[in-house]
């Protein structure tokens, strides 16, 4: 018996070498087929250089988002154990205008209504935190507006808030202005957080900044982002990252995209425009356009490539480049078709 198992195991080896020489062989075959599938030639004169160029790869975006993190926090009131009171009384009990200094260091000035702060009053706390403004049976509720002052003594830079307030909390329409930087939000609050429309601006020229939604103090929903490079992006953000249908205008590179975005990447079908120069005796503008699919901010997948000269390019895409079967479609109406490797 053990013959008659060598002999079948060295069949089973002959046989897998036939098969190896065999894939060896197709490869080889398929190697000289792919070298002799070439993109058709397009002249000097069908395209530009400098089309060539720009449609290789699309810019990339200006520089990250500002992550702004407004971290003043409004304070409590303190357990209202009054130590000390100055001002007027009635019936034994705090009324109209006086001033009251609370267990841990706290002061009020300002009006009391029935032995509580009710009306207009200043509110401080030990650590330079100061309110200003409309207090309601004992809650700094109203219009009113917080200074955060315990880090410095230059009113210049101390963060302000100025707008309306509910349970000592920013809630409603507001103003505020960072200490430490430039940064400026304007517009609606809910509970101490940005909430609704509003723009916060980044620099002092208010050349950078977003305009639009917000929810719980991030970009969320429409809204219209220009950034310190002037570039300009209109749409749909998610979590303060583009991320929908949206507009992108980089105009130091003359491009623009319109089309879907995921997690601030162009992500899915749109149409990007490299413009070039204006043709002369017209009103119109060179540019190469490609419509199609887009995957992590690259052509991919099925798409359409015009060119400035009238050449039109329809096929298949991968990272940027032409790969696999394409259709080349020129000005006069004749068409060739080919099949493209990862060539540009």
């Amino acid at each position: 018996m053990a013959p008659k198992v060598k002999k079948s195991a060295s069949k089973e080896e002959e046989s897998k070498k036939n098969k190896l020489k065999k894939n060896q062989a197709n490869e080889e075959a398929e190697s000289e087929t792919n070298k002799e599938e070439i993109q058709p030639p397009i002249s000097a004169n069908d395209v530009y250089q400098s089309t060539s160029e720009l449609s290789k790869q699309e810019p990339a975006l200006s520089t990250p988002e500002e992550t702004v993190q407004i971290t003043y926090e409004e304070p409590v009131l303190t357990s209202i154990i009054v130590e000390s009171y100055e001002g007027e009384k009635e019936k034994g009990l705090f009324e109209g205008y006086g001033k009251a200094i609370y267990k841990g260091g706290c002061v009020y000035e300002g009006e009391f209504h029935l032995g509580i702060m009710h009306g207009k009053g200043t509110y401080i706390w030990p650590n330079g935190v100061i309110y200003e403004g409309d207090f309601n049976n004992n809650e700094i509720t109203g219009y009113g507006t917080y200074r955060w002052c315990s880090n410095t003594g230059d009113p210049s830079k101390w963060a302000t808030y100025r707008g309306q307030v509910f349970k000592g909390k920013r809630h409603g329409h507001g103003i505020f202005k960072s200490g430490n930087s430039p940064v400026i939000f304007d517009g609606e609050w809910h509970m101490g957080k940005r909430y609704g429309k509003g723009k916060i601006i980044y620099d002092t020229k208010g050349l950078s900044y977003y305009e639009g939604d917000w929810i719980n103090n991030r970009k969320f929903g429409w809204g219209i982002r220009h950034y310190p490079s002037g570039n300009v992006y209109e749409g749909m953000w998610v979590n303060d990252v583009r991320h929908g249908e949206g507009t992108m205008r980089w105009f130091d590179k003359n491009q623009t995209y319109t089309g879907q975005w995921e997690n601030g990447i162009q992500n899915g079908l749109g149409e990007h425009n490299w413009y070039l120069s204006r043709v002369e005796m017209t009103q119109y503008s060179l540019r190469n356009s490609y419509f199609g699919n887009f995957k992590n901010g690259k052509r991919n997948g099925q798409g359409t490539y015009l060119y400035a000269n009238g050449t039109k390019y329809e096929g298949n895409w991968q990272d940027n480049v032409k790969h696999g079967w394409g259709k080349y479609t020129y000005k006069d109406g004749k068409y060739t078709k080919a099949i493209s490797k990862m060539t540009k």
